[in-house]
């Protein structure tokens, strides 16, 4: 067995030794395999390079015999030229180098070469040179050989930076609330959808930032391309947020990773976009991003100066943007864009008083309104802190600080009753308030207890209702503001003088605001604006005939009866049966001889007896006027003679007024009357002394005409000069000092070329009118004075018609408050508190009732004035007569046309022209006596004095009565009850008619007490006011009673406006601003006090601005020339008036909002033309509160479109950016935006002309349509002045030989940057060419030279020189032009077309000042 064993081991170990042996044999075959293999390839190398070698050599010999044949048989051939071969052996452009984008091209046979641009670029297929590609200029190019093409042309350095476009998301418009961003392959797309909620709910984000939800932070992570979480909610703070403990360089940001470690980082990579900016270290950045990344890795203070490449001449170079903005160019043109802000929470309050998320947004808000907004403190702005609440309402912020206006809650149950102004009953003040707020109506406690035990209480004497009780004022005010009473003691106040009104029986009333002793010192008394409605007035005169005047009261019997009645026009008070008296005409004009007179109504009478009693009749006044302007009388021209014919039309000579004048021939005269104007033969003998001097005779001798006398040195005066109107001037000549024209009536201007205000028609004058008509508009129907210029129609009131504005819809009448229904009338008047009088009258209290008295009084002079016709159809001796009328009368009648009123016909008012038949008709319903007499006036129509001659003026319109013998009769003036009447048309009161030839009231009216109207059904139910606070559009007023101010005057007002302009209260002397005035105005959003006593205006002005959403309280004192304004709690200002003058004299209305006038000089007085677009809250007058609530209000004469406060639509301020906001009357807003902005809401910014495109110093205008036009200095042309105007042949080139120079002004405006461009020729190549600066050396200078040839410019800005020379001569006896640029310490020097030399000045200072003479050509 073990055997066996042996066997098998020796076998198996045999069988792996022959294995062994038979791997090596193999392994040895493989070896001597290769090493074969490898000869051979060795061999086989070296043959084949053996037979190279040999077919080189053999090809070169055979070239060899080739050219020696061809040699040998040209030389022997003698008549063949001589052929001359070149053998190419190097291509010239192997060694030339093109640059920027240059291609060589071989010249000269092919031994040189040039670098040439490409002219044409062949792009065939779609490879990669097809496809469009962004430049390292960041502008785009079609394919990469344009890219070369322009970097040759531009001779600039330009590589593809992108292929594709530079900025894909250019022409990208992504949905609302997203923003494109690129992606693969640089594809753009549309991401960061920006729509959250507006909820705040803030976290703390991985940034170290505050967000105000979630969302927000996730749409920030994806606008900044960075990864954010939360790292807690809730708002960051210093003891939670790692990011609080590190302090970042610049560009850095915080970061905080999962481990909640902060480290500093710099931003993310940046998108592979070309946006180019140039940076402030003058390097070009790809945009924005990679600016903020130098930054970061640079940790240097680099911001933007300009979008774009920096070194260029684009539009954006130089050019500067205010409050953080950033220049982009668009279309060519710079433009100011504001910076785009993160949504980071870390909130600021401006100092506008609003609150921004970061300050980012604050400095956006800031760029976008172009105003500085500063930060006021850290965190949100306490809403409450500058938000004032109207009715009792109380402030409350919300917590993104935002302040509302809420009303109070939780009054304490406690009864103590209070009256409101309302008339309501409150259990308590608390109450009161609440309920105020709720209704949004100012509400204050009128008394104390329930409302109805002071329903019917009337306290007297300063006393007021308390509980049913009438009490005396026991608390009152320290303010020393002196009055003085009637009973001639000087109070502290007004307050205190109602204390003492209640302890003296009768009362006190205010005689004086001032010291007793001021009134009695400076003739206060005797100013009718300071006497009380209540003081005795002297006893009125009667106008009666001449010898026949005498005052009322002293006719014997009937003088208790006539006491106090006033008889005008030439009548007499007469008792009739009824007792009551009546002014009757009682003229006996038997006697007097016949002496014919022409009458201001134009017609003839036989004498002036008969003249008076016509206008007493009539109740109007005629006076006497010249024979030949009546009518009835005959004027013959040339008193017989024959008019001269003018040879060329055939027809006699037109000598009068107009276009169409012709001047007489010498040895004529000019026959001129109303009804013809001829040129008339003199005779010989007037021809001998009649003839006017020859022009030459005067002391300036004749105009340029030859015809008319010049009236100063160099044709002062001559119609040359004057270019007077045709139709508006009376004459071609002037004044020869002001060249102002003689004007027609109602014609004004320098050169009588317009109508005044109130007046139209200039054209019309040509067809007969004297001069331009009066507008005539109803002080009733009208909303303005003036009317259109072509027509004369006015601009009616709603519901108004008619030229005049004087017609209503049928079955209404016109008056005081518009058009009313007939049967709309009020009980007579008791008191002044109920009479509104108009037309410079003034109510009056006599006897239990109030009515309106007249005062006026016509000057002596206006006798020469010519007559006007007014709307009521009657003819008045003056305009003065006119308003003496309404004034008298209280009748809407102005001025309807210059001249008297054309009657149709012979008939007036259908009583025949027979003065016979007027005074034989039934006259009264009375038994016949001696002397017959009818009732011309009311005794208790309101007075109405004159003067006391016969001659007084009154109004006329009257038929001829000439020759008609005397009769004593009387003719009812105006139609009033208990008048005498012929039909209903003859009374005029309402609701009256003729019955048994009397004026009684109609069936259901009865006659009031003073028996002057109709009194019908009242009323139970009484109409709530129309407002309770009022508010004012713009173009509405309040027109209140006259104040008292001569010595001294205070004015409180509390309003609220909604623009910057507007006038709150003025009041003048004169109706057309001259003389003294008192104006509190708003302009450019300061509170201005103004006033004139005569001696100059003062103007205070208040130290702060008002604010738009808050009520101001404004106080203006003045005592005699001395001011003081007051605003809210700001500092008081103070003035005084110029000059000697101390009183202060306002005789007219005061108006508050707005003055209805088209007088310039109230709009220069007041500082603005615009009127008040807000709210009043409360008026006092030297310490006495104003009812501003009309109708109703004894203070308010007139309202026109007051509304209330809180239903303006202006009360939310909607218009932005400066705009002033102006109701409308729909119940719509507009804005008025300034210059810049539009839109509805002015929200949107166009001014073309901000951007300065204009070059050369070119002036900029905006066009009223769109666009802007540059206009250009002489020498430039071009639509942005760029291009030089070649054809300027006025300009006077200077010539300099060497010693000349021209001295200029310093250089202006160069501090930061310069531009400045030379044209000169030169003759030497050394030489001053210009030089600004120090002469010393020393100091900032900069100076343009050639020197040796070669263009220099220098400057220094005090901190080293710079010196940049032009690389080339320039050649002489030729015009160049030489352009440098200076931005700071930058320059660039360029001469002709040549290549551009920047450089830079020493470091550090970057201004230049100069304060030198600029010097030309040379040096002094």
């Amino acid at each position: 067995m073990m055997m066996m064993v042996v066997v098998v081991v020796v076998v198996v170990v045999m069988m792996m030794v022959v294995v062994v042996v038979v791997v090596v044999v193999m392994m040895m075959m493989v070896v001597v395999v290769v090493v074969v293999v490898m000869m051979m390839v060795v061999v086989v190398v070296v043959v084949k390079m053996m037979m190279m070698v040999v077919v080189v050599v053999v090809k070169m010999m055979m070239m060899v015999v080739v050219v020696v044949v061809v040699v040998e048989t040209i030389s022997a051939l003698p008549q063949v030229s001589v052929l001359r071969v070149n053998i190419r052996l190097r291509d010239p452009c192997r060694v030339k180098k093109c640059h920027h984008g240059a291609i060589c091209v071989p010249t000269d046979h092919g031994r040189s070469a040039r670098c040439e641009c490409p002219t044409e670029c062949r792009v065939y297929g779609g490879g990669l040179g097809s496809l469009p590609v962004c430049g390292s200029d960041g502008q785009d190019y079609d394919n990469e050989c344009q890219l070369r093409r322009h970097a040759c042309r531009t001779q600039r350095h330009l590589e593809v930076k992108y292929p594709g476009k530079c900025d894909p998301c250019e022409d990208v418009t992504c949905p609302e609330r997203q923003s494109c961003q690129l992606g693969a392959e640089r594809k753009p797309e549309c991401r960061c959808n920006d729509v959250c909620a507006t909820e705040f709910a803030p976290v703390c984000a991985t940034d170290g930032k505050t967000y105000t939800n979630e969302c927000v932070m996730k749409v920030e992570a994806c606008k900044a391309r960075k990864t954010l979480s939360i790292m807690y909610h809730g708002s960051c703070t210093v003891v939670l947020n790692p990011c609080s403990e590190l302090t970042c360089l610049p560009g850095e940001e915080c970061s905080v990773d999962v481990y909640g470690i902060a480290r500093c980082e710099c931003p993310p990579k940046c998108e592979p976009v070309m946006r180019p900016v140039c940076g402030s270290d003058d390097l070009t950045y790809d945009n924005l991003c990679d600016l903020n990344r130098a930054v970061c890795v640079k940790q240097t203070d680099i911001v933007v100066s300009y979008v774009g490449v920096c070194g260029e001449e684009g539009p954006c170079a130089g050019h500067k943007c205010d409050h953080g903005g950033v220049c982009v160019e668009r279309q060519g043109r710079p433009v100011c864009e504001c910076p785009q802000c993160p949504s980071n929470l870390d909130p600021v309050c401006g100092a506008d008083g609003i609150s921004y998320d970061n300050e980012c947004r604050l400095r956006a808000e800031a760029c976008r309104i172009r105003r500085a907004i500063a930060v006021r403190y850290r965190g949100r702005c306490n809403g409450c802190q500058d938000k004032q609440c109207d009715f009792y309402g109380v402030c409350e912020a919300d917590e993104s600080g935002v302040g509302l206006c809420v009303c109070p809650e939780g009054c304490v149950k406690v009864e103590s009753k209070v009256c409101g102004t309302d008339g309501i009953t409150y259990l308590n003040e608390c109450l009161l308030k609440v309920s105020s707020c709720h209704k949004q109506q100012f509400v204050t406690v009128a008394s104390s207890g329930d409302c109805d035990l002071c329903k019917h209480v009337i306290c007297k004497y300063g006393a007021r209702c308390e509980a049913g009780r009438c009490i005396c004022p026991t608390q009152c005010p320290d303010t020393r503001e002196p009055v003085c009473a009637s009973n001639g003691l000087t109070y502290a106040n007004e307050c205190e003088m109602q204390k003492g009104a209640c302890e003296v029986e009768g009362g006190l009333r205010v005689t004086f605001v001032g010291e007793c002793s001021e009134a009695r010192t400076s003739g206060v008394k005797d100013d009718p604006s300071l006497v009380s409605a209540h003081d005795s007035s002297p006893s009125p005169v009667v106008v009666g005939p001449q010898g026949y005047d005498h005052p009322v009261g002293q006719q014997g019997a009937e003088g208790d009866v006539c006491s106090g009645m006033t008889c005008e026009y030439g009548s007499s008070c007469t008792v009739l049966r009824d007792g009551l008296p009546r002014c009757s005409c009682k003229l006996d004009c038997s006697n007097v001889p016949q002496s014919p007179v022409c009458a201001s109504d134009l017609k003839m009478y036989s004498n002036e007896c008969l003249m008076i009693r016509e206008g007493c009749q009539r109740q109007v006044e005629l006076r006497l006027r010249p024979l030949e302007l009546c009518e009835d009388f005959e004027l013959i021209p040339c008193n017989g003679d024959e008019p001269l014919v003018n040879p060329a039309t055939g027809r006699d000579f037109y000598c009068g007024k107009g276009p169409d004048t012709e001047i007489c021939t010498p040895g004529s005269y000019c026959h001129w009357t109303l009804s013809f104007a001829k040129c008339c033969p003199l005779h010989q003998e007037e021809n001998v002394t009649e003839v006017a001097p020859s022009c030459r005779q005067g002391p300036y001798a004749c105009c340029p005409d030859r015809k008319t006398e010049a009236l100063g040195p160099s044709y002062a005066g001559c119609p040359s000069i004057c270019q007077c109107h045709k139709l508006g001037a009376h004459d071609s000549v002037c004044d020869p000092v002001t060249n102002q024209c003689r004007c027609k009536p109602g014609v004004g201007g320098t050169k009588c070329d317009r109508c005044e205000p109130g007046f139209w028609g200039l054209p019309m004058i040509q067809h007969g009118n004297t001069g331009c008509l009066p507008c005539g508009c109803s002080l009733f129907g009208s909303v303005r004075d003036d009317c259109e210029q072509m027509t004369g129609q006015c601009v009616c009131k709603p519901g108004i018609r008619g030229k005049k504005c004087n017609i209503c819809p049928e079955g209404l009448v016109l008056g005081p408050k518009g058009c009313r229904a007939q049967s709309d009338t009020r009980l007579p008047a008791r008191s002044c508190a109920e009479l509104d009088c108009y037309f410079g009258a003034r109510c009056v209290e006599h006897q239990g009732h109030a009515e309106c008295k007249c005062e006026a009084h016509c000057p002596e002079d206006s006798a020469s004035a010519p007559p006007v016709c007014g709307t009521d159809g009657e003819t008045y001796a003056s305009e003065c007569h006119l308003r003496l009328f309404a004034c008298h009368y209280q009748k809407d009648v102005v001025v309807d046309a210059l001249g008297p009123c054309r009657l149709p016909g012979n008939q007036s008012d259908g009583v025949t022209e027979s003065p016979l038949r007027r005074s034989t008709a039934p006259l009264s319903t009375e038994p016949h006596r001696a002397e017959t007499v009818k009732a011309t006036r009311h005794l208790l129509h309101p007075e109405y004095v004159v003067g006391a001659s016969s001659g007084s003026s009154t109004h006329s319109l009257s038929n001829s009565i000439f020759g008609v013998p005397s009769t004593p009769v009387t003719i009812a003036a105006f139609g009033l009850l208990g008048s005498i009447c012929y039909r209903d048309k003859d009374c005029s009161v309402s609701y009256s008619h003729c019955k048994s030839s009397i004026c009684t009231c109609r069936v259901g009216y009865t006659q009031s007490a003073d028996r002057q109207t109709c009194v019908g059904p009242q009323c139970e139910t009484e109409l709530p006011p129309p407002y309770e606070t009022p508010s004012f559009s713009g173009s509405s007023y309040l027109e209140i009673k006259k104040i008292k101010a001569y010595n001294k005057v205070q004015v409180e007002l509390v309003f609220r406006t909604f623009t910057d302009s507007g006038i709150l209260l003025y009041s003048q002397q004169q109706r057309d601003g001259s003389g003294d005035f008192l104006s509190l105005a708003l302009v450019d959003g300061f509170v201005e006090f103004r006033y004139n006593l005569g001696s100059g205006p003062a103007l205070i002005r208040s130290h702060e601005r008002i604010q738009m959403k808050r009520f101001h309280r404004v106080v203006a004192k003045r005592y005699q020339r001395d001011g003081i304004l007051q605003l809210d709690d700001t500092e008081d200002s103070i003035g005084k008036a110029p000059g000697n003058l101390k009183s202060l004299d306002l005789r007219g209305s005061t108006y508050i909002g707005y003055v209805p006038t088209n007088d310039r000089r109230v709009w220069e007085n007041a500082g603005t033309a615009e009127g008040l677009v807000g709210c009043l809250r409360s008026v006092r007058i030297n310490g006495r509160p104003l009812d501003l609530v009309w109708p109703g209000s004894p203070h308010v004469v007139r309202a026109e479109h007051v509304g209330e406060c809180t239903a303006s639509p202006c009360v939310s301020l909607p218009c932005l950016n400066q705009g002033s906001c102006r109701p409308t009357d729909d119940g719509h807003f507009k804005c008025l935006c300034i210059q810049g902005f539009t839109g509805d809401r002015c929200e949107v910014r166009l001014d073309p002309c901000e951007s300065q495109p204009c070059q050369a110093g070119a002036t900029c205008v905006t066009l009223p349509t769109e666009g802007f036009l540059c206009k250009c200095p002489p020498g430039r042309t071009g639509t942005l002045c760029e291009q030089m105007d070649r054809t300027l042949r006025e300009v006077v080139i200077p010539d300099f030989d060497g010693d000349a120079y021209l001295e200029l002004p310093t250089l202006e405006n160069v501090g930061h940057s310069l531009v400045l461009e030379l044209w000169f020729l030169t003759r030497s190549p050394d030489g001053v060419l210009l030089y600004n600066g120090q002469m010393g050396g020393g100091g900032d200078f900069i100076a343009l030279n050639l020197r040796n040839g070669h263009v220099e410019f220098s400057y220094n800005l005090g901190s080293g020189l710079a010196t940049l020379v032009s690389p080339t001569r320039i050649p002489l006896n030729t015009w160049h032009v030489v352009r440098v640029r200076r931005k700071k310490r930058r320059g660039i020097l360029r001469v002709n077309r040549g290549h551009r030399v920047m450089g830079k000045s020493g470091p550090r200072l970057k201004e230049l000042n100069l304060n030198q003479p600029l010097y030309l050509g040379g040096l002094e």
